[in-house]
């Protein structure tokens, strides 16, 4: 039994490292953001779209933001400091009301540009 978990654990960071490997475009975030989101709401990711707000449309709270973004990070396989962008609503620069699923795209999207 031993020899199973070790492999399974193996076998899933060998899944994490290849999208760390890989550069990641707009689309593949996107199905990655958009299937975390339901997998966490229970939703349908093809129902959803960047102008979802998490909190409104999706009806997320605080501690629910905080698991989506943990759970993308593990999906992608990299921190990409989600946590800093529900920061920026915290502190006036965004509505946390109105934090959207394109705006946490975007996010990613240019945190994984300063990497790359």
């Amino acid at each position: 039994m031993r020899f199973v978990v070790k492999f399974r654990v193996v076998r899933m960071r060998q899944h994490e490292m290849q999208y760390v490997e890989k550069k990641l475009d707009r689309s593949q975030i996107e199905t990655i953001v958009y299937s975390a989101v339901a997998d966490l709401g229970g939703l349908n990711a093809d129902d959803l779209s960047g102008d979802f707000s998490l909190t409104e449309d999706i009806d997320l709270d605080s501690v629910d933001i905080l698991d989506l973004s943990f759970e993308i990070e593990k999906r992608i396989g990299k921190d990409l400091r989600l946590v800093d962008l529900l920061r920026l609503a915290k502190k006036g620069s965004l509505d946390h009301r109105s934090i959207d699923l394109s705006q946490v795209i975007d996010f990613i999207e240019a945190e994984s540009r300063k990497e790359g």
